[in-house]
């Protein structure tokens, strides 16, 4: 059984103190905020803190300790409080969930540069502002990662997280977090780790969610990029003899080459010949944990599901997971893995 501290902290890091908290649950994702929620007692939260100058929404940092070590950084955004039940129920996302309340705000031209130093520099140019250093720095850069020429404009009303967004999609992006100690990470290629895991249910894997979404299959593609640029249409005959005529017109309007914008159809296309499958894994903590290293993001795992109702077999790469804590401190993962395919998810 793990031991789970909540400590609560400044924006500058100063200590403010810790606080009981139960009924926690949280979603840890790469390319985007981790999120965690969980409800406090109102009731003696002063024996601990002072609630009303030191537990504040969109002030107060959150820094969740999991045996001594931090996996969860970030500012509380809501907090509602129940007078009848004496509870707080408080949500918080971490550090990157900053860039979502910060926009370009100048016209930004880059010129055959990496996609992610684009997104390092657009950190460092809101930082730079009055009142805008967050404390991230550069943990890791991926020098490798593809270049190209593309801009951002003030009238866009482009968010920051929604620019990182933008740059890290496609053939051509990267996986990115902001870890608890308040660095950009940066990984080009995508990770991608071979494991010889596999999960199989009713072993590892306890129980389990499939969602198919057929009317995601497109055989018939072409793509439109900038200055009114189209691609060739290309199709999958194997796809349409199964599904039928399925077309899509895919669009991205930072791509100004047609050799590009053809490479970009043919990723769509490959993309959604065949259904999308979106499995949730809910796992048997005894034998694989996250937080232990016995899986994590870019994991690529042999996923076994055959009880008469659902039968899958296949390579599927691990996303991220919830977490969920219970009365006492056992811990319950459930595992999102998505179809290889999606690592060159270039669709819009």
């Amino acid at each position: 059984m793990a031991d789970y501290v909540m400590r609560l902290q400044n924006r500058d890091g100063s200590y403010i103190g810790e606080i009981p908290f139960y009924e926690l649950q949280g979603e840890f994702r790469m390319n985007e905020p981790d999120e965690i929620r969980f409800k406090t007692s109102s009731a003696n939260l002063k024996t601990y803190v002072d609630p009303v100058t030191q537990l504040k929404e969109g002030l107060t940092e959150v820094n969740l300790l999991r045996n001594g070590n931090s996996i969860f950084l970030g500012p509380i955004w809501d907090i509602t409080v129940s007078s009848e039940a004496h509870v707080m129920t408080i949500m918080a996302q971490d550090v990157s969930s900053y860039l979502g309340q910060r926009y370009i705000m100048a016209d930004t031209k880059f010129t055959k540069k990496r996609f992610a130093y684009a997104a390092w520099k657009l950190i460092q140019d809101t930082q730079a502002l009055t009142y805008g250093d967050l404390g991230i720095t550069l943990g890791q850069d991926a020098p490798t990662s593809p270049t190209g020429s593309f801009s951002f404009t003030k009238k866009s009303g482009t968010s920051i997280l929604k620019a990182l967004d933008k740059l890290s999609a496609g053939t051509t992006g990267f996986d990115w977090e902001i870890n608890p100690s308040r660095q950009l990470m940066l990984y080009y290629p995508r990770i991608q780790i071979p494991s010889l895991i596999t999960l199989e249910y009713p072993t590892v894997i306890k129980r389990y969610s499939v969602q198919g979404m057929g009317k995601y299959v497109a055989n018939s593609v072409f793509a439109k990029g900038a200055n009114k640029e189209i691609s060739n249409v290309y199709s999958d005959a194997a796809s349409q003899q199964l599904f039928g005529l399925r077309q899509y017109v895919a669009s991205d309007s930072s791509i100004k080459s047609k050799t590009k914008l053809d490479a970009y159809a043919r990723s769509v296309l490959n993309l959604r010949k065949n259904p999308r499958l979106i499995p949730q894994l809910t796992l048997d903590v005894e034998k694989m944990n996250p937080f232990e290293g016995d899986v994590g993001y870019g994991w690529l795992i042999n996923t076994i599901i055959d009880d008469g109702w659902v039968q899958f077999n296949g390579i599927m790469r691990c996303s991220g997971y919830q977490l969920t804590l219970g009365k006492h401190g056992n811990e319950t993962f459930v595992l999102y893995i998505n179809d290889t395919r999606e690592i060159e998810d270039t669709s819009s």
